[in-house]
């Protein structure tokens, strides 16, 4: 999450650390005791802010990033597209809130609300999710997806943790990987 805002963050975490050992100006410093503290050094300005430290750890982590991203919109004055989603499959994320929720309304209003999705990737989704929704339900419980990698896309989303560049700029690498593809050879 912070590498999507910037790269000149030292993010340092634990129980009871002193900020001083942060060797950063600027720093995204989270401790954990009674309650989660996060706090940030941005540019000389701090911001902090704090969630309960709950049980449900997948819950712990997802109020952190909510905190954290929160912070980093008011502090770098931007949202992203994609709200606070990193390295996961939106739609495989619909998907899995529509099977426990069964109302894609209340999908979208999750993917608004807890991670600041946009509504225009929003309504991306919820198209995509259309689209493949007659062909999972039709399934058979032996199916499975397969997922191809082509690692060219025409932008990067600020979301995908698979290995992929921006067609515009690897064009000269386009033409050698799908002829190495339709050939039968080893792609490296």
């Amino acid at each position: 999450l912070t590498r999507m805002f910037t790269k000149d963050i030292s993010v340092v975490h634990g129980k009871k650390e002193e900020i001083s050992d942060v060797q950063s100006a600027d720093w995204l410093y989270v401790t954990k005791d009674e309650d989660i503290t996060v706090q940030l050094s941005l540019s000389g300005r701090y911001y902090t802010e704090k969630t309960a430290a709950d049980e449900d750890t997948d819950k712990m982590y997802l109020d952190i990033c909510a905190v954290i991203y929160k912070m980093y919109t008011e502090a770098f004055g931007r949202k992203l597209a994609w709200g606070m989603l990193t390295g996961v499959r939106p739609v495989r994320l619909m998907r899995n809130f529509y099977a426990k929720y069964g109302d894609i309304d209340i999908v979208c209003g999750i993917l608004k609300d807890r991670y600041f999705v946009s509504d225009e990737k929003i309504k991306l989704c919820r198209d995509i999710f259309n689209l493949q929704k007659e062909i999972i339900d039709s399934g058979d419980k032996k199916d499975y997806s397969l997922y191809i990698s082509i690692p060219f896309c025409p932008t990067r989303c600020s979301y995908c943790s698979f290995v992929s560049v921006g067609s515009t700029g690897a064009s000269k690498l386009m033409g050698e990987y799908v002829k190495k593809a339709a050939d039968g050879k080893s792609v490296e």
